[in-house]
């Protein structure tokens, strides 16, 4: 059985370990980990086994305009993948979003990240979350080395 809940301190070395353990994930710093499992705990989720390891995560952070939302990043690790954790993690997430009256998520994909655009692709079909894939705005384009090969999609959030 799979148990979804918000991450605690102690779940950051787990999650850093999952996105080590993924091969498609960027790392992030310890210090982004500690950040998502405690200032922004409430807006990220992570997905245990029933004796509480952290085999999945969602992280998410406030976006850069007011009622927005970007979900930093997805994993789930590569033992428990094909289970629908990831699913289960976004619904979490987006019902936690319709809670907070947040009105647009975006998220950001490799483009050889293939599992992640499968999953939002799932996300779409099996849950009505309208995840489409939309150009960087022209600015970022320039401030944001990566861009070119990161795919950026949007929701609008529906109470």
């Amino acid at each position: 059985m799979t148990i979804i809940r918000n991450p605690k301190p102690i779940d950051s070395q787990a999650i850093r370990f999952i996105a080590e353990a993924t091969g498609w994930l960027s790392v992030h710093s310890n210090y982004m980990y500690w950040l998502c499992t405690t200032i922004y705990s409430p807006r990220s989720f992570v997905a245990c086994d029933s004796n509480d390891g952290v085999i999945g995560y969602l992280l998410s952070i406030p976006g850069h305009h007011f009622g927005t939302e970007f979900l930093l990043q997805i994993g789930v690790h590569p033992l428990h993948q094909n289970k629908y954790i990831g699913i289960k993690l976004l619904s979490s997430h987006w019902k936690w979003m319709q809670k907070q009256k947040i009105r647009t998520v975006q998220t950001s994909v490799n483009s050889s990240c293939v599992p992640g655009q499968r999953l939002l692709r799932i996300a779409r079909l099996r849950l009505g979350h309208n995840y489409m894939q939309i150009n960087w705005a022209s600015d970022s384009l320039q401030l944001v080395p990566f861009a070119q090969e990161e795919l950026l999609y949007e929701a609008q959030v529906e109470a």
